[in-house]
């Protein structure tokens, strides 16, 4: 495997480990702030499932937000 391959590999499991850490944190924010479960399982219904694509966008949004400030590596 090349350096190039390892590098993509180690880029995408991190972003991977960045995207998850914000979803359970803007979860925990939901459900102390709104006192609505963000992480429930989206497949019991279709709220669950726009509540979890609301908080995994927003984790996006916010990782993009993050990267252009300079807060978090590219």
């Amino acid at each position: 495997m090349s350096t190039t391959q390892q590098s993509k590999i180690t880029k995408t499991i991190t972003d991977a480990a960045v995207i998850t850490g914000l979803v359970a944190g803007i979860g925990w924010v939901g459900r102390k702030v709104l006192r609505e479960d963000f992480t429930k399982d989206p497949s019991a219904n279709a709220m669950n499932y726009a509540k979890m694509t609301a908080a995994v966008a927003g984790a996006v949004a916010l990782k993009g937000y993050l990267e252009d400030q300079k807060i978090l590596p590219m």
